[in-house]
This record gives C-alpha cells, sequence and structure tokens, in this order.
C-alpha cells in the first residue's frame, strides 16, 4: 500500500498547519529512529513546494534520489505502525 500512495501522489489535508505538523512528526519520528531519510523530509517537501509554482525543476537523477528517499520514510514510518 505504501507504493501505490508515493505512486499517487496523496497528501497531508489541505487545512492551516497540516504540512507543518506532518514536517513536526517527521522530525520526532527522526529523533526516535535511526533513519537518516527523515531528516531529508522537509526539505523534499519544500522544494516539491517550489516546483508547484514554476520557481524548480529536477534533473533525473534528483528525481530517483528523492524517490529513494521517500522510499525510505515510508519503510520508516511503516516500522513505526
Amino acid at each position: 500500500m505504501a507504493a501505490a500512495l508515493l505512486m499517487t501522489g496523496h497528501r497531508v489535508r489541505s487545512r492551516p498547519g497540516s504540512p507543518q505538523a506532518l514536517a513536526q512528526f517527521t522530525k520526532a519520528l527522526a529523533k526516535q529512529t535511526s533513519e537518516p531519510a527523515l531528516r531529508q523530509f522537509d526539505r523534499l517537501r519544500r522544494e516539491r513546494s517550489r516546483s508547484e509554482y514554476g520557481s524548480r525543476t529536477f534533473g533525473k537523477a534528483e528525481v530517483d534520489e528523492a524517490i529513494k528517499t521517500a522510499e525510505a520514510i515510508l519503510e520508516a514510518c511503516a516500522r513505526q505502525i
């Protein structure tokens, strides 16, 4: 199921503070685990946001690395459930 979420691009609900709450959760989870990818979450979130407004584009290597990081984040979160 995690791979399906990654591929379909699901997001946090559009409510005030939702993206920040998710960023805080990943920071807290990063402190509890040894998963370095969790420390990259907020950076990836900010870069994705910039790309939606046309101020940031990505090359294939950057996309491939982001996918690997996202998969590691999903796995780390799944281990906590």
